[in-house]
């Protein structure tokens, strides 16, 4: 069994890898929100925007830490793609694919997948086969 934990290893590290690309795609999101908004809206952009940049930051800060980056991603993907459907008749609609990728993050870092293989076949016998008594 020495390759199942090298399996759990490489699936942590890929939802933590998920969840710090889906963090940084809201903040870039954000930034560009930010510089298109800013004539229309002024400092109302910092609210705009500051909602789902605050969101993510404890992903971003928590990455040490799976268990605790797992739930704030699970908290961040509601709240950013709360805050796209609430501020989707303008531009807040371009958090929708970020919050899209959280969601996809915070199932990532669910526990499960695949069981760990054993030695005992399917048929439950030890020396395998399907043996029938005559």
């Amino acid at each position: 069994m020495a390759g199942a934990g090298t399996d759990v290893d490489r699936s942590r590290n890929a939802a933590a890898w998920l969840r710090a690309a889906a963090a940084v795609a809201t903040l870039v999101t954000g930034a560009v929100v930010a510089a298109v908004s800013w004539a229309d809206s002024g400092p109302f952009t910092f609210v705009l925007v500051g909602v789902p940049a605050l969101a993510v930051a404890p992903v971003l800060l928590l990455r040490a830490r799976p268990g605790a980056a797992g739930i704030a991603a699970w908290v961040a993907a509601v709240v950013v793609l709360g805050w796209s459907v609430l501020t989707g008749l303008g531009t807040g609609a371009y958090f929708a694919a970020p919050g899209v990728v959280l969601l996809v993050a915070a199932i990532a870092t669910l526990p499960g997948g695949a069981p760990a293989p054993t030695s005992t076949p399917a048929s439950g016998r030890p020396g395998g086969g399907d043996r029938r008594s005559p």
